[in-house]
């Protein structure tokens, strides 16, 4: 039996909305619409608690501010979903504590971007290391974070991160 055309069409709509929520990503403006200054509060407060949470070891909580496809790009690893960023940011934090320092990641001047129905940002980085015994700073190194935001059902989220690190 062959469906018509009309029939064709819808079927393939359910498919993708059923995608669409499944993914639970939400479209982050409609086209001609600008972002309003609520969201851009909150991309500012998902920037802030992507340093509270892994300078505080909150693993957990640092690897659901990605979307669970979110991809985290940066000279000390690659990884590209929420299970794995959980992960990556758990051997970092080991790694750190062995190394006996405690990161400071202070991101400043942040620059959001709205192009079409995308929303990107760039933020300045100073990483900071604190030598656990001494109490003594250090600056590790400085860069600029590369950015693309979506808004879904929990909230914005980091679709992907990646960090372009200037000197260290």
């Amino acid at each position: 039996m062959q469906l018509p055309l009309v029939g064709v069409r819808k079927l393939y709509f359910l498919v993708g909305l059923t995608l669409l929520v499944g993914c639970s990503v939400v479209a982050p403006i409609g086209e001609g619409e600008s972002l309003s200054l609520a969201d851009r509060q909150k991309i500012e407060e998902l920037i802030a608690d992507y340093s509270y949470s892994f300078d505080g070891g909150d693993i957990k909580a640092f690897s659901e501010l990605f979307t669970e496809q979110g991809s985290l790009f940066s000279s000390v690893g690659e990884v590209k979903s929420r299970r794995d960023i959980y992960h990556w940011g758990l051997a970092r934090r080991k790694h750190l504590s062995e190394l006996g320092v405690k990161s400071r990641h202070l991101q400043t001047n942040i620059h959001l971007d709205e192009s079409g129905l995308r929303i990107t940002g760039r933020t300045q980085l100073l990483l900071l290391w604190t030598d656990i015994e001494t109490g003594v700073p250090s600056i590790r190194a400085q860069g600029t974070y590369y950015d693309e935001f979506v808004k879904t059902h929990e909230g914005w989220r980091f679709l992907s991160r990646r960090i372009g690190v200037e000197a260290n």
